[in-house]
């Protein structure tokens, strides 16, 4: 059977992340301009962004990016039960903690609706191991549907849930429903077994994946470092205004995102055969894609960056033109190199790509402590621009020498 083509893997992947992070922003907007709107919409708007931004690190690392694990593993060294196992582990351990962080600091709504979310974001765990193993045999399409049947049923409950005056616990705990159902479903349609537990196979998997999982948690930190810093600093209001920024620019970040899930079996096959022609070609055509998107995204910043926001959210959750395109900025930065990463992982390169990370999420945490508390959401931007900036170059510096090894390397 012929596989499909880069360009409608690239369409499918595409496809079901827009549909998915679409129905994910049509909920921050639906806490926003629904059961009244206005303040009490934006208080709903930055409980809702603070669970995220709560959760968010904890599961991040959780996933230890097995689903990247898993689709590059070209030479089949583990089993998708082996994957499917440390997955299961690592979300009762994430939602342990999350338990344990609702615990010692909330004694409120917000608590219950931090621990609903948590729930939700484990459950997705489950399918996104689902996913891993679609990618790994170029069934896009099968992946998209699943996260279009999921973003569509999580949007309605959602909505009929603040429609009807429902708490914020309700909408946590009513998205997490809808997770699990759908997690359900995508694991009894998988084609390989979850059985029998292979101890050695997980802690394998396990001590492969650690890099990768620090990678993750780091890079989850840089976007919420500014946000906590608002939140401390500033309000929480401000923090979900922050965030609604990010959301609406993640939209480019889905797009980008397409691209590396569609490429990176090829770049592992490409790297595992060290066939450097189509490494280098499907790398630059990734890169060029990127930056052009980045210039896209700061022309409309600059243009009609505050009336999309007005248009989306609402007057209260409209921040300055120049935070925008800032923010606008360093996406278009991120989205040019970020397939730097793919490539390191395509050469299953892991070991460095923490230290990259870490040396960035230092450089924008003392950034965002030094620049948030005086200038608000737009220090927020800067640091972030700051460290992304750094992280660029450092991974300049990892990728070429593997680069250049790998042309003169022959086949």
């Amino acid at each position: 059977m012929t596989a499909p083509s880069l360009r409608k893997n690239v369409a499918w992947s595409l496809a079901g992340s827009a549909v998915l992070s679409l129905s994910q922003l049509a909920i921050v907007i639906a806490l926003a301009k629904l059961g009244g709107g206005g303040a009490a919409g934006a208080v709903r708007n930055a409980t809702w962004t603070w669970a995220l931004a709560v959760t968010g690190p904890i599961f991040v690392f959780g996933l230890l990016k097995l689903r990247s694990l898993e689709t590059t593993d070209a030479r089949g060294e583990h089993a998708f039960a082996a994957y499917a196992q440390l997955r299961a582990a690592a979300m009762i351990a994430a939602i342990t903690v999350t338990a344990g962080v609702v615990v010692i600091g909330y004694r409120d709504h917000v608590g219950l609706t931090i621990l609903g979310v948590g729930l939700a974001k484990a459950f997705e765990g489950g399918s996104d191991i689902v996913y891993g193993r679609l990618q790994h045999g170029d069934r896009l399409r099968q992946m998209a549907l699943s996260q279009i049947g999921r973003a569509g049923s999580s949007l309605a409950v959602a909505a009929a849930v603040v429609a009807l005056g429902g708490s914020m616990v309700a909408v946590a705990f009513g998205v997490a429903a809808v997770y699990l159902a759908w997690m359900i479903a995508d694991l009894a349609a998988v084609d390989a077994p979850l059985g029998p537990i292979d101890r050695r196979a997980v802690i394998a998997v396990f001590w492969q994946a650690l890099p990768l999982g620090f990678v993750s948690a780091i890079g989850s930190l840089q976007i919420y470092l500014p946000r906590y810093f608002l939140e401390h600093y500033a309000s929480r209001v401000e923090q979900g205004v922050f965030a609604n920024m990010a959301q609406l620019l993640g939209f480019g970040a889905l797009v980008v995102a397409a691209m590396a899930n569609a490429a990176a079996a090829r770049m592992a096959r490409a790297a595992a055969g060290r066939d450097w022609r189509t490494f280098n070609r499907i790398l630059r055509t990734l890169v060029l894609g990127g930056a052009t998107l980045g210039a896209l995204a700061v022309i409309t910043a600059a243009v009609a960056g505050p009336w999309i926001m007005t248009l989306v959210f609402s007057r209260e959750l409209t921040p300055p033109r120049e935070v925008l395109v800032w923010l606008a900025l360093t996406s278009g930065l991120v989205w040019t190199y970020v397939f730097l990463g793919t490539a390191l992982d395509a050469l299953r390169s892991y070991r460095v790509q923490p230290w990259i990370h870490g040396a960035s999420t230092v450089v924008i945490a003392g950034a965002a402590a030094a620049l948030v508390p005086g200038y608000g959401m737009r220090g927020a931007a800067w640091a972030m621009l700051i460290g992304f900036g750094v992280e660029c170059a450092l991974y300049l510096i990892a990728v070429l020498p593997l680069l250049r090894r790998m042309r003169e390397t022959p086949r």
